[in-house]
């Protein structure tokens, strides 16, 4: 029995660790689009597409021209 309440709040505890108090369309994501549309931004920002991983190595060329040709 005492296992099983150790095991219990240890879930508690790396559930409450884990959760994120933003949503999904939350703050974060509305920083990062008003950094991407503000031109007087010092910011850099970094993106990347994997490209069509799933058929060929992912981040080649191949891959890449892939989706593009996907659209």
């Amino acid at each position: 029995m005492v296992i099983r309440l150790l095991i219990f709040l240890a879930s508690l505890f790396l559930f409450g660790a884990c959760a994120s108090s933003e949503s999904v369309s939350g703050t974060r994501a509305e920083r990062v689009v008003s950094e991407i549309h503000n031109p007087a931004s010092n910011k850099v920002l970094v993106a990347c597409h994997r490209g069509d991983w799933r058929n060929w190595p992912e981040n080649s060329l191949a891959a890449i021209e892939s989706v593009i040709g996907m659209g």
